[in-house]
């Protein structure tokens, strides 16, 4: 696939999961991917069906497969006690996983923004889809670390909770690491 068949894929990817976990917001968290906690057979078959597009199209480099067989696997769901030593874990996983899929700036130690994403075959595996991680509002933009001036998580520090609970929900939908 081109780049800007790529970028829209990503896009799509997005709006697809968005219709199937049905968050409160136009974006994903913690809370919209816990509170999606029992999958219909529908949802599951869609974002399976997301999941083996993106493999075939690429060859098995991109999908949630290979995202979740990056990010490691997980067990539980992420506790809903904030427990340092948890969320420590959490966002060591989710530190190996920015860097592992080159969404993380070493050195400057934090996420790229969205258009510094690589959409081409030759980016790492795993690194596609991401527009489900980058959309939030500028609100969270900020809170998470950067400038608040883009509605994306691009300039922002790890987020240990919305990477592991996506990878859960993954595998709950049925999502296994390729």
């Amino acid at each position: 696939m081109k780049a800007k068949e790529l970028r829209v894929a990503d896009s799509v990817t997005l709006e697809i999961l968005l219709k199937v976990i049905r968050p409160a917001q136009d974006w994903l968290d913690e809370s919209a991917l816990k509170n999606f906690s029992a999958p219909s057979t529908h949802d599951k078959n869609a974002i399976q069906e997301i999941d083996r597009l993106w493999n075939d199209y690429s060859d098995g480099k991109f999908g949630f497969s290979q995202q979740l067989r990056l990010y490691g696997f997980v067990e539980v769901p992420p506790n809903d006690i904030d427990l340092d030593k948890e969320r420590r874990e959490h966002r060591l996983l989710a530190l190996a996983f920015g860097r592992s899929t080159q969404w993380w700036i070493d050195g400057l130690e934090f996420f790229k923004y969205y258009n510094q994403l690589d959409f081409t075959a030759e980016a790492p595996a795993g690194h596609l889809p991401a527009l489900w991680f980058w959309r939030i509002p500028r609100s969270k933009a900020f809170q998470y670390g950067g400038l608040g001036l883009l509605k994306e998580r691009g300039g922002c520090r790890v987020d240990a909770y919305t990477l592991p609970a996506f990878m859960y929900m993954l595998k709950k939908c049925g999502i296994k690491p390729r």
